[in-house]
């Protein structure tokens, strides 16, 4: 069994007619082109003898001199791509893996290669079999006819570290996490429209005014904000319209995404999580990550907001779905200062950057967002202007106490995200000036 590894890159897609509308494959270089709703992804690459964790910059290159070489100008490439780099199981001799791994209630399904698509009906009938009517795996009976399969699986893997390479969670949490995501909410309509719209050039506050109004919910509240003492404007403001001109055309779209996170969240929870006091510290953390976008070079304002914003939103996902669970890592973190990412790591092996980055990912956001919140934390942090804004923002939010998201723990910069921001965390801080007001809007927009 030895370990193959394979690349992809995904991309919003920029220009729709330019697009796959099915999906495609370059004989000569052995890659796939495939349309994925909003998006597009270029898959392909085969390397032996490497280090899973390096990415080969001439490989990624191939990927994307396929796409434009098929469908030049389709891709948003500078907007944000996930590059991914995986490993599949590949056996010398074709047939598959099939059969009980040697562990209890474990069975196994692997080595396929570059023929899983091929074969993966077929084996999952075959192991179907075997498990339902313990079939020998020397000769697995289907469709009138024989597939064979290697009569010891010890003889070509080691189950542990298949098990490590396969999957680092085990499937009952894999499922129980996929259940929870699944069981949210989806994004209102109107606010992923607004989401579209601040990514088109074009975009005019019209425009804006227009989806807005169609969603009378986010009028009432938008209405409710603008018109609040907080801003004290001369008179009501009775449209949408007239709050634009009042009020300009990003704070409107920074309260529409904020009414939309404020909807998604519970109304009580049984894991005693403060969600008033979280809803205060995304908020928070959303402003002050856009006030720091300004000062590096590939991070966009109304980007580092809205990941700002959903950054802590796997908490949620916890607070709802697995309460006693999440409700012992908040105790663990809050009992010894530690950070709330390892409790939840300890306590239910998985922290919420991983299931807050499977909701937006279900929810359709943009991949260079997904990415940001899912490697926000420790081992997993990398090195992006996004990032930096983010992770920055909500260490500031907590050192400045704006609201608490349940993690009392407060990091130092790293190196290489003090290196984008152009300073430690307290010399950032006293770089920006006074934050108070920041805060003072975002206990605003929370009330709505």
């Amino acid at each position: 069994m030895a370990a193959v590894h394979g690349y992809s890159i995904t991309s919003v897609i920029r220009q729709p007619l330019n697009a796959p509308r099915s999906a495609v494959i370059d004989e000569h270089y052995k890659v796939s082109i495939a349309r994925m709703g909003h998006r597009v992804r270029v898959a392909g690459i085969a390397e032996l003898a490497v280090s899973p964790d390096q990415k080969r910059a001439s490989s990624l290159q191939t990927l994307y001199k396929v796409l434009h070489d098929w469908f030049a100008g389709a891709a948003n490439i500078s907007g944000g791509v996930q590059e991914w780099k995986g490993t599949r199981a590949v056996l010398p001799d074709g047939p598959p893996v099939l059969g009980p791994s040697g562990v209890n209630g474990l069975w196994l399904n692997l080595g396929h290669g570059a023929s899983g698509w091929a074969l993966s009906c077929g084996s999952a009938r075959a192991l179907a079999d075997q498990i339902s009517e313990n079939t020998s795996p020397g000769c697995l009976r289907f469709w009138g006819g024989t597939i064979a399969a290697h009569e010891s699986i010890h003889e070509c893997i080691d189950t542990n570290s298949c098990l490590q390479t396969i999957n680092a969670m085990s499937p009952e949490l894999s499922q129980k996490l996929a259940a929870a995501v699944d069981g949210m909410p989806a994004f209102p309509k109107s606010v992923q429209k607004i989401l579209e719209l601040t990514r088109d050039v074009n975009c005019t506050p019209k425009d804006l005014v227009q989806v807005i109004d169609k969603d009378p919910v986010v009028t009432v509240k938008i209405l409710k904000v603008v018109n609040s003492a907080y801003y004290s404007l001369p008179k009501q403001i009775t449209s949408i319209s007239h709050a634009v001109v009042y009020l300009g055309f990003n704070t409107i779209k920074n309260l529409a995404l904020s009414i939309a996170a404020i909807g998604m969240l519970p109304k009580d929870n049984a894991a005693g999580f403060d969600a008033q006091q979280y809803l205060l510290h995304s908020l928070a953390t959303a402003s002050i990550a856009k006030q720091l976008a300004l000062r590096v070079d590939d991070a966009d304002p109304m980007d580092c907001f809205i990941a700002g914003l959903l950054h802590d939103f796997g908490k949620v996902v916890f607070a709802q779905f697995m309460p006693q669970e999440f409700s012992l890592a908040l105790q663990a973190s809050q009992s010894n200062g530690s950070s709330l990412h390892m409790a939840l790591r300890a306590t239910i092996g998985v922290d919420h950057a991983v299931v807050g980055a499977m909701l937006v990912e279900k929810w359709r956001f943009a991949p260079g967002l997904i990415d940001t919140i899912r490697h926000q934390y420790g081992d997993d942090l990398k090195d992006s202007d996004m990032i930096a804004c983010v992770f920055a923002a909500n260490q500031i939010s907590k050192k400045m106490e704006f609201g608490f998201g349940g993690n009392p723990h407060i990091e130092e910069l790293p190196p290489m995200l003090a290196k984008r921001l152009g300073g430690t965390l307290d010399e950032v801080i006293a770089s920006m000036g006074d934050l108070a007001p920041m805060f003072e809007e975002a206990k605003i927009f929370s009330k709505v």
